[in-house]
């Protein structure tokens, strides 16, 4: 099951200066295991992705690294406050 946890609207400023209206929606999806469609390393190889590595909440929170969206310590944890849909 797939649910929106939260949807915005900003104004946007692209490196060519044009200004747009930018959409933003984050999901939560729970499956019983980590599935990918295609092999990892080729699907990663595609999008640019030289690795991964799994973040508890508490490091998502702390850490120094730019990481969006900024609140995602807090979605996270709303996410999992949220019972599971059977």
């Amino acid at each position: 099951m797939t649910e929106l946890v939260r949807g915005r609207e900003f104004a946007l400023n692209l490196p060519n200066g044009e200004n747009v209206i930018a959409e933003e929606y984050f999901f939560a999806a729970r499956t019983p295991e980590l599935m990918f469609p295609c092999d990892r390393q080729a699907c990663w190889a595609a999008e640019g992705i030289v690795g991964f590595r799994w973040w508890s909440i508490e490091e998502i929170a702390f850490t120094k690294e730019t990481i969006f969206p900024d609140d995602l310590a807090e979605l996270l944890a709303l996410v999992g406050s949220i019972a599971p849909k059977p």
